[in-house]
């Protein structure tokens, strides 16, 4: 028995000085133990130099929601302590000064007489960092130097960006609800030429231009180029327009400007991360941005015109396809579609959504899609998977030996307090 309970232990101690985590043992008191892992990941020599610290030592005064860190670690100490277990994120601070995003696992178990704490800590910085990114993503159109508003399907405006208020001088109280041609409008465009936009964008189509004359909030005449694209719902109905606009009034040549025209109406759709297409109901690519070209190694010209099979091994290509359809004949937009595709890169994973385009009479003409990369978000949950599952295994593992421990040493107590009897 014994030889079996050294084995264990071995085994036991194995797992705890070589796992990829930080574990340590603490009590209200702080900590008295821990693994070498808990040593690089702190910048400490020895356990006995970390066992003199409390969890507050190791972490800045506050935490990023403001609470001040020793009466939070407390507060977590506490929930372990009567709930079992406490599970948390929590910024850590190195002996260096240098702070650290960390997930937390707090599991309580018997200890020498009195319930005791496992902390299992992972640095989670890289997680953290990337969804600081995806934030600063969602803020680019905001932040856009391009006007951008979108109306409904009556022209009425539903959203504007900073830039539009910078450009027009209109704030969001003033224009929002107002039609749009109304309050932009300059009487330098003749009734044909607004007329001729509507029927565009109605029927579905994109509306590109190189010049249109608006007027601003002072009575200046702006002069910009740019796009209206439809957007549909998500049961087929067109039901606004998404406007992008950029001021050219100061552009020295009506050449320069055609020349730019196709360029500049891209800029925005290829300075946003995400793919994104157009496609039409032949299951034509209309309009691709480069993040996608970049993503299947194919140049605009190589893309657009083309179908699904004309890029794709039929079986995956009748697999998007079949998305597509759905879209069309349902009329409702299929969001968070996750699938793989195959680029000259490699097998890539991706989040997509669906739209359905729909012209003035309500008839679907396309689709529009919206893709991100999760390649490294799928790997990384794949890892965090089989990383929780061998956390689950050594907690385990180290409350059974814990408790194997404590019945050890009743044992060989039991047994010392025969031999006083004896020796008496």
């Amino acid at each position: 028995m014994d030889k079996k309970l050294s084995e264990e232990q071995k085994k036991f101690e194995a797992i705890y000085q070589h796992s990829h985590d930080a574990i340590m043992l603490l009590t209200e008191k702080g900590f008295f133990d821990c693994n070498r892992r808990t040593l690089e990941m702190f910048g400490f020599k020895t356990v006995e130099d970390f066992s003199k610290v409390h969890p507050a030592d190791i972490s800045p005064s506050h935490q990023p929601d403001g609470r001040e860190s020793f009466p939070a670690a407390m507060g977590h100490i506490k929930i372990a302590l009567k709930n079992g277990h406490d599970h948390f994120e929590w910024v850590h601070k190195k002996t260096n000064g240098e702070n650290f995003y960390a997930d937390v696992l707090l599991s309580s178990f018997p200890y020498e007489g009195e319930n005791v704490l496992q902390a299992t800590v992972r640095d989670i910085t890289q997680h953290k960092m990337r969804e600081q990114e995806l934030l600063k993503l969602r803020k680019a159109v905001e932040a856009s130097g391009e006007i951008i508003f979108t109306t409904d399907r009556d022209g009425i405006i539903t959203y504007i960006n900073p830039e539009f208020t910078h450009m027009y001088g209109h704030n969001e109280g003033e224009v929002i609800g107002k039609v749009t041609p109304r309050i932009l409008k300059s009487g330098k465009l003749k009734k044909e030429d607004y007329k001729y936009v509507w029927d565009t964008i109605t029927q579905g189509k994109v509306f590109k231009s190189s010049e249109i004359i608006n007027k601003t909030k002072d009575g200046r005449f702006l002069t910009i180029e740019g796009s209206i694209n439809p957007i549909t719902d998500e049961n087929g109905v067109i039901n606004g327009f998404l406007a992008i606009q950029r001021d050219i009034t100061n552009h020295k040549s009506e050449e320069e400007v055609m020349k730019k025209e196709k360029e500049q109406d891209q800029v925005l759709l290829d300075s946003v991360p995400a793919w994104i297409f157009f496609k039409d109901k032949e299951n034509r690519f209309v309009q691709v941005n480069k993040s996608f070209c970049e993503a299947v190694s194919k140049t605009k010209e190589e893309l657009e015109g083309k179908s699904l099979f004309d890029l794709y091994p039929k079986e995956q290509a009748e697999m998007y396809w079949k998305d597509d359809k759905e879209v069309m004949a349902s009329g409702r937009a299929k969001m968070n579609i996750i699938e793989s595709i195959t680029t000259p890169k490699g097998l890539l994973w991706v989040q997509t959504d669906k739209i359905p385009f729909r012209n003035t009479e309500g008839d679907i003409v396309g689709i529009i899609g919206f893709s991100i990369d999760i390649t490294a978000q799928k790997k990384a949950e794949e890892e965090t998977k089989k990383k929780n599952e061998e956390m689950e295994r050594v907690n385990t593992l180290m409350v059974g030996r814990e408790l194997k421990m404590i019945e050890l040493k009743k044992k060989i107590t039991a047994l010392e307090e025969k031999i006083n009897k004896l020796e008496k």
